[in-house]
């Protein structure tokens, strides 16, 4: 494995020495200690700061790593949501990348991959999708770990501010220009070319 480079992608490059340990068969108890083998600059100095045991974990020098470049559980999080495929990618390739936000994500957020607690994170997720942004923002900065006391925050947050939850989500618009109105019926637009209106209307041509 070369040396990693900062200017390179910190997230690729885990990747990539996970694939390579894979292959070689490597413990993962080596894992650790391999990957300083590979470090320089800075990325090196965070191996060195942490402390003995915590260096001979691969886990845990991995999110010291990712977090000192930046690359935090709410970053993931919106990679995993707003990214779109690159030019040239494949739907193979793409939906790996995604995969690997997703498992990037649950690792910054300390999530095990059990359906109870992914679960809880969707159920987290949908409820900060349609707070307000001022309410998000707040939930957010306080990283609650369970919908439980995401939930209990947020009624302390309201009972504070003398408001109603109804009160403090996103709006959300009608679909407008779909061809339908509200109640979901279809509307009837006028398709006839103006030409055809306007010949109809000089010489009294009915359609």
């Amino acid at each position: 494995m070369p040396h990693f480079d900062e200017k390179e992608d910190l997230d690729a490059y885990l990747l990539r020495f996970e694939r390579f340990a894979t292959a070689q068969e490597w413990p993962e108890e080596q894992w650790a200690l391999n990957l300083s083998l590979c470090l320089k600059g800075e990325s090196l100095r965070v191996y060195s700061r942490l402390p003995p045991d915590d260096s001979q974990d691969y886990q845990k020098l991995k999110n010291a790593l990712l977090k000192r470049f930046q690359f935090t559980e709410e970053g993931f999080r919106q990679k995993f949501r707003r990214e779109r495929p690159k030019k040239g990618e494949t739907s193979i390739q793409y939906m790996a990348r995604l995969e690997n936000y997703m498992a990037r994500w649950l690792e910054m957020g300390g999530i095990n991959k059990t359906f109870e607690e992914f679960s809880d994170l969707m159920l987290r997720e949908q409820f900060l999708n349609v707070c307000s942004k001022e309410l998000a923002l707040f939930l957010r900065e306080h990283d609650c770990k369970t919908s439980k006391a995401l939930s209990e925050l947020a009624d302390k947050y309201l009972e504070a501010h003398h408001r109603d939850l109804e009160k403090c989500v996103k709006s959300f618009q009608p679909n407008q220009g779909n061809g339908k109105k509200p109640d979901g019926n279809l509307t009837v637009r006028n398709t006839k070319p103006k030409l055809w209106t306007r010949v109809k209307t000089e010489t009294g041509v009915q359609p």
